[in-house]
Formats: C-alpha cells, structure tokens, sequence
C-alpha cells in the first residue's frame, strides 16, 4: 500500500500539470478581424496576432513587388515576406500573423501562417 500512494499522487499531479497546460492553450485563442475592421480601427488590432482572410494581390511599383491581402470593398493590408504570400497570388486565403502599422508604410500583417480558402458560393 505504501508504493501505491506515491504512485497515484504522481499520477494526480500529472493530470494537474496536464490541465494546467489545456487551459492555457484554451486562453491563447488567435482573433478573427475581418479587413474592414483592420481598415477602420488598426490601432486596436496593431502588435497583436490576428488571422484575417480575402484575396493576395500582387503589386509593383519601381522599387519591389509586394503582396497585399484586400476584400471586396478594397481594404488591403500588406504581407511580408512576400516569398509566403508569391504563390497564392490571385487566390482566396485565410492568414495568420502578426499586424503593425507604421505611417510611412501602411498596414502590415508578418505571416506565420497562410492558406487556400473556398469561397462561399452565393
């Protein structure tokens, strides 16, 4: 009886450390923010994580080629890279990253993660 009791008392606390840990993944939850939102209120959303979606578009000016994300409606934000943003040029995607604003350059999401999206049919 006696080695049963260290044994379950390292059993409940791992299960405490196990829970511990879901709930902090649980309270670490990525936002959602629609452009429009972005486009209307950036200074709530700047420095912050953030997943947003809509359509890369590629642009060029006579310096470099950028990607920007943008909605019906034209609210754009940067990504950079834009080696993560080349290959869904043109395409729907749904995109997690990182925003800053800066007044020189605009809105800027640093992605971390990007991906295809289906558009809702209509």
């Amino acid at each position: 009886m006696t080695a049963t009791r260290p044994a379950l008392g390292a059993v409940r606390a791992g299960l405490c450390a196990a829970m511990a840990l879901v709930a902090a993944c649980g309270s670490t939850t990525v936002p959602h923010v629609s452009l429009a939102a972005l486009a209307s209120s950036q200074s709530n959303y700047a420095g912050e994580m953030l997943t947003t979606d809509g359509t890369v578009q590629k642009f060029s000016d006579s310096s470099s080629t950028y990607y920007v994300i943008s909605d019906a409606a034209d609210d754009r934000v940067e990504l950079q890279p834009s080696s993560k943003a080349a290959s869904y040029n043109g395409r729907d995607v749904q995109v997690t990253g990182t925003l800053t604003v800066d007044p020189s350059t605009g809105r800027v999401i640093t992605v971390t993660e990007i991906g295809s999206v289906t558009s809702p049919s209509g």
